[in-house]
């Protein structure tokens, strides 16, 4: 759906999809780059992070809502 030399951004929450996440860590979904933020705080402090810490953190534990999430792009090449 995208067009040549597109880019699709999409944002996840971490540990709410068994699916998503194992998707994520098993490389599937043919992202071109992905990024990794977690929460640090109840205010909506985010820092990056690695892959391996963020797809421990569970959704609303610790702080409500999500902990951790991708930060995905896709990029059409033709």
């Amino acid at each position: 759906l995208l067009k040549p030399e597109g880019k699709l951004l999409i944002t996840a929450p971490l540990g709410y999809n068994d699916f998503l996440d194992r998707s994520i860590m098993e490389n599937t979904l043919a992202f071109s780059n992905c990024s990794y933020l977690k929460r640090t705080s109840g205010m909506n402090d985010w820092v990056e992070t690695t892959l391996d810490d963020a797809i421990g953190r569970k959704y609303g534990e610790q702080y409500p809502c999500a902990n951790a999430i991708v930060v995905a792009v896709f990029e059409q090449t033709n």
